[in-house]
């Protein structure tokens, strides 16, 4: 997994070809390997909470350190796959290499993780977007509403009390997937 440290160093996430079309016409249609050419390709991006999201209180054991609810996972991972985003991890697990660990074994890979400026979410957002002028969309699922008013039309706010549900995981994807509401 990349960190933002390695990113901000100007190396990009690991896009094929196969997902960028001006690319793969000039070659003849074939997936040719990775963007290290210079060439740019447009990505989706999902910036994902934990907390809120892929656990909420009627499905959370706080036994458990890492608690996740196995449905709302699978929603996640159903949105990268319907979708083709890369996962940006925002939540404050990203702090915790064992929280990482969880969630790249058990809901998605991600690619990156948000940096930690110990403000509000939108700014380490805002940031890492900066960083990443590949970003043709992205989406932000979110319990809290601690996000920048110009990441509000990209912004899905769960509740802790139901987290992720169907309703907004189709939201999700039909916004990384450009279809109007």
């Amino acid at each position: 997994m990349m960190t933002s440290n390695t990113l901000a160093k100007g190396v990009r996430p690991h896009t094929t070809h196969s997902a960028c079309p001006e690319r793969m016409a000039e070659y003849g249609g074939k997936t040719v390997g990775c963007c290290c050419t210079g060439h740019v390709c447009k990505i989706k991006v999902l910036f994902l909470d934990i907390d809120g999201v892929v656990n909420s209180r009627a499905t959370t054991d706080f036994r458990q350190l890492y608690p996740l609810d196995k449905y709302m996972a699978f929603m996640v991972g159903k949105i990268q796959l319907d979708t083709g985003c890369k996962v940006v991890l925002s939540s404050s697990w990203r702090n915790h290499p064992d929280g990482v660990a969880v969630v790249n074994k058990s809901i998605v890979q991600t690619i990156d993780i948000t940096p930690n400026m110990s403000g509000m979410r939108g700014n380490e957002i805002a940031e890492w977007l900066r960083l990443h002028p590949e970003v043709e969309r992205y989406a932000i699922l979110d319990d809290d509403s601690d996000m920048l008013p110009e990441q509000m039309p990209n912004f899905f706010k769960t509740t802790f009390d139901t987290g992720l549900t169907e309703d907004i995981a189709k939201a999700v994807t039909d916004h990384l997937n450009g279809v109007a509401a």
